[in-house]
């Protein structure tokens, strides 16, 4: 990838309640990218020969993971 191209991360919902406030964290080598957490990522020239990853937790409109 190159520099400044953005990521995007889908995932599907299946919770029994409508999704809430899902959550979102990028990693760099496995450590917290401080600051990242929406869906998309612009890509730095410190991220060119580093693992990128995103987690997801999936929150229901009651607040339940």
């Amino acid at each position: 990838m190159q520099v400044g191209a953005t990521l995007t991360v889908t995932y599907q919902y299946t919770g029994d309640n409508p999704e809430g406030a899902t959550e979102y964290q990028w990693y760099r080598n496995g450590e917290a990218i401080i600051g990242e957490t929406s869906n998309t990522y612009t890509l730095l020239i410190t991220d060119q020969t580093c693992d990128i990853v995103c987690g997801v937790c999936p929150i229901d409109d009651q607040g339940n993971v």
